[in-house]
């Protein structure tokens, strides 16, 4: 199925069994398709009856693909089923954001409900170099969680995401994000990549952070250090640390910040060396969609401007 959406519309949608003895154990698929690349996705998957269920807010106007399959249908299954049985109904409802008014910092314990329903925390900032750092722990409690979260930062006046992160690194389904609020309201949403087990236990932290001051981690392009426009950060680059898979193998860090431009924009960047040792090096790109997230691809680098700045 295919639909046009508009940003910051939330629907509920719902695919159950249309029959007395279904065999039918659903999952559907929604998704946003960009230049040929999945550009945002959300799964919900049949977890006991014959009906799955979830919310999503859809992050842009555009075409989204609505896929409903049988989930034991999967690339490893040699019989796959269909039939009579498997006969279902798709419901899509327009749902109502209902954001939690939520102070700063702020730590919630919660759970996602049988209907899938997203957690929103409305929350303000006092100016505009304000900065938010949220975390979420599900697969870090002390009893995991089935819960693969999705952290995003909703901008409800301009209908436009100001940052997401899905897992804060390859060990962890967990989410950290970190990201520029405009001055006044934003909603923090803990959403959900799937559901796959009955525990769906999750725990969020945020609070606001110096805007102005490098923070760690941002080694990743999913930790990085958003900067303003114009801007000015100072940070420092740390001690190499022990590769986790190969403890001979030292890693050097790097620090990524991230900046929201336009197109034909013209943009300086410098970096000064404020310790003698330091022989910085700038390496600026672009930010693509790919299958497995944000990819990055290189436009420009400079490592001596003037001396070794």
């Amino acid at each position: 199925f295919k639909f046009n959406g508009t940003a910051g519309d939330l629907f509920q949608i719902t695919v159950s069994g249309t029959t007395a003895q279904s065999s039918l154990k659903p999952m559907f698929v929604v998704a946003q398709v960009r230049g040929g690349q999945v550009a945002w996705i959300r799964y919900a998957v049949y977890q006991s009856g014959s009906s799955v269920t979830r919310q999503v807010l859809l992050p842009e106007t555009g075409e989204y693909i609505l896929l409903v399959a049988e989930s034991t249908n999967g690339e490893d299954n040699p019989n796959p089923v269909g039939g009579a049985a498997f006969a279902y109904s798709l419901t899509v409802n327009r749902a109502v954001p209902a954001p939690v008014a939520s102070a700063l910092p702020l730590t919630q314990s919660n759970s996602f409900n049988t209907q899938g329903a997203l957690h929103l925390y409305k929350v303000s900032a006092p100016n505009a170099t304000s900065l938010i750092e949220a975390f979420t722990k599900a697969m870090g409690l002390a009893t995991p969680s089935n819960a693969n979260t999705i952290l995003t930062l909703w901008d409800p006046a301009a209908k436009k995401v100001l940052g997401e992160n899905d897992d804060k690194d390859d060990q962890s389904t967990d989410s950290f994000l970190r990201a520029r609020m405009p001055q006044g309201e934003s909603w923090l949403v803990v959403d959900f990549y799937a559901l796959e087990g009955a525990n769906t236990n999750f725990e969020v932290t945020a609070a606001l952070r110096d805007g102005t001051q490098e923070l760690e981690p941002n080694d990743e392009i999913g930790q990085a250090f958003p900067l303003g426009l114009p801007g000015q950060v100072t940070g420092t680059v740390g001690a190499p640390t022990a590769d986790p898979s190969d403890p001979a193998t030292m890693i050097p860090d790097y620090d990524v910040y991230s900046i929201n431009v336009t197109a034909g924009q013209f943009i300086s960047f410098r970096a000064n060396a404020t310790a003698a040792d330091l022989d910085p090096y700038l390496i600026v790109g672009q930010v693509v969609d790919g299958f497995f997230g944000p990819q990055f691809s290189a436009v420009g680098a400079n490592n001596d401007s003037d001396g070794k700045n």
